[in-house]
Formats: C-alpha cells, sequence, structure tokens
C-alpha cells in the first residue's frame, strides 16, 4: 500500500479509514484491538490526499486522491462484513461524464484540504438544509454542497500575488459585512 498518507476518525470514533501512497483505503476497528475491517483496492494509482468523515451518526467519508478525484463512500456493516458504497463527487480525469459537471473549468491535481461546515454551526439559518465542504488545492477552493444535491456552490481561484508554493488552509466561521446592522440615527 506504500506510506500513510492520510487519515481521519469516524464520528463515534469506533473506526479510522487510512489512506495510504499507491491509493488503498483500508477501514480499521479502535475498539476491537486495530482489528482490519476492510480494504479497498484503488480506482488508479494515486495518493489519497484527504479524507474527512462527514455525516454524524454515519460512516459517510469523503476522500479525495492526487488525480483530483474526489469520492464519497458510505460504509455499513451488512450481513456479518463491512461494505463500502462509493461515488464519485468530482473528477479531473478524462471521463468528465461522471460526478459533478465540470461547470468552472479544469479541476485542479488533487484536494490537500476538506473542511465541513457543521450543522450545529447553521442552526437557524437557511444553510442549515444543506452539507457543505470546502476543499482546498495548490490553485483553488471549491465549496460544494453535498446535500440534498451534490453541486458546486462556489470557486474561489487562487489569487495571483500568493506565492505558488503556499497550501490553502480552510476553515468555516461567521462574519459579518461591516454596515450590514447599521441604523440611522
Amino acid at each position: 500500500y506504500g506510506a500513510v498518507t492520510a487519515m481521519d476518525f469516524a464520528p463515534n470514533n469506533d473506526i479510522l479509514l487510512c489512506g495510504y501512497e499507491k491509493g488503498h483505503l483500508v477501514l480499521w476497528s479502535l475498539v476491537k484491538k486495530n482489528e482490519h475491517l476492510k480494504t479497498i483496492a484503488p480506482v488508479d494509482i494515486s495518493p489519497i490526499f484527504c479524507i474527512k468523515f462527514w455525516k454524524e451518526g454515519t460512516n459517510n467519508a469523503i476522500v479525495s486522491n492526487g488525480n483530483g478525484a474526489v469520492y464519497l463512500y458510505e460504509f455499513n456493516y451488512k450481513f456479518f462484513q463491512w461494505v463500502a458504497d462509493k461515488k464519485m463527487l468530482l473528477n479531473h480525469g478524462e471521463d468528465k461524464r461522471k460526478g459533478i459537471k465540470d461547470k468552472m473549468g479544469d479541476f485542479p491535481t488533487g484536494f490537500f484540504t476538506m473542511r465541513v461546515l457543521k450543522k450545529e454551526h447553521t442552526q437557524g439559518h437557511p444553510l442549515n438544509k444543506y452539507t457543505l465542504v470546502a476543499l482546498a488545492s495548490m490553485k483553488m477552493v471549491l465549496v460544494v454542497s453535498l446535500e440534498p444535491t451534490p453541486n458546486i456552490i462556489y470557486k474561489f481561484d487562487r489569487p495571483t500575488h500568493i506565492n505558488d508554493l503556499s497550501i490553502s488552509c480552510i476553515s468555516w466561521g461567521r462574519g459579518a459585512l461591516p454596515g450590514i446592522f447599521l441604523t440611522k440615527i
């Protein structure tokens, strides 16, 4: 498999998903003394760049690889074995028919960072009906809706004055525009 290149813990902290240098994914149990639960062979030989479990109460993960592809995985225990259902979210490869349509130009090779906007941060806000994730690469940051329908919401291109060797760091936070809440005196 090569070296471990990405990992994340499931929301209930009982499983760990590891991505490897040669594109494999391995699901591990943290309850049963690091028992190996499932291995998923790579679609292509490309390192896994980022893994993030994204849905509370489930074992759903979003995974990006070095070829720019982003997949949604759902891991479940069925009939005495772990199964993995996979859907393509974004594809940088030759087959552009799968995943979200590439309406905004080419996707970069590999998203290095992902951050999910948690539901507790959107209570009472219209965004609460969506599950959003921000994906950062060397060339852009994408904001993507995972639920109710996968869709690219916004694309932020890398400013030209930023050093090419800088890697984007993303974080969700609350903010307000100056003057929005001002009233006339």
